[in-house]
């Protein structure tokens, strides 16, 4: 945190900018949305509103230019930690605009950092339903580690591996 004038403020680093020298830098990203064609403005970021929005359509635009020495499925298995992390802390918005895509100069895709995370569900009156389900499951309180894994394996990931991601992430927070 930074003081400003007499406030204190959390100052969060912009994940899709770098400092060149003394310039900065656009990195270019995509949002899941956008990359997955679904119209800007609406709300059909949510995917009780357009089938086409889900974790398994957002983990398809993953790990998809691998090569014989890139990590298999890393983008994929960080997807995943991601969705635990949403669903542990209670952050019911993390629909198709909050999860992005970085494009390097060679054309390579990666997932982007986490961002716009917040335990929404705590809210007074807030909604317990899910901007994107886990495993078919609607509603933040319903979901179990074990639709976390399964999520995961319904994305390509080995049952060990979605095991790993969801554990070792519940057990760090």
């Amino acid at each position: 945190s930074d003081l400003i004038g007499a406030r204190w403020v959390l100052v969060i680093e912009r994940y899709d900018r770098r400092l060149v020298g003394t310039q900065i830098e656009r990195l270019h990203q995509e949002d899941a949305a956008q990359a997955l064609g679904i119209p800007w403005g609406g709300n059909e970021k949510f995917e009780e509103n357009d089938s086409r929005v889900s974790l398994r359509a957002v983990a398809g635009l993953l790990d998809r230019g691998g090569n014989l020495f890139a990590e298999r499925d890393a983008d994929k298995r960080r997807l995943l930690r991601y969705v635990a992390f949403n669903v542990a802390m209670g952050n019911t918005d993390a629909h198709a605009k909050n999860f992005s895509l970085l494009h390097d100069d060679t054309g390579a895709t990666s997932l982007a950092p986490i961002y716009d995370v917040a335990p929404l569900a705590l809210a007074y009156g807030a909604t317990t339903r899910l901007s994107m389900w886990v495993d078919g499951v609607q509603h933040l309180p319903e979901v179990t580690r074990e639709d976390l894994v399964a999520e995961g394996r319904s994305w390509g990931l080995k049952d060990a591996v979605a095991t790993a991601a969801v554990d070792e992430t519940l057990t760090a927070m």
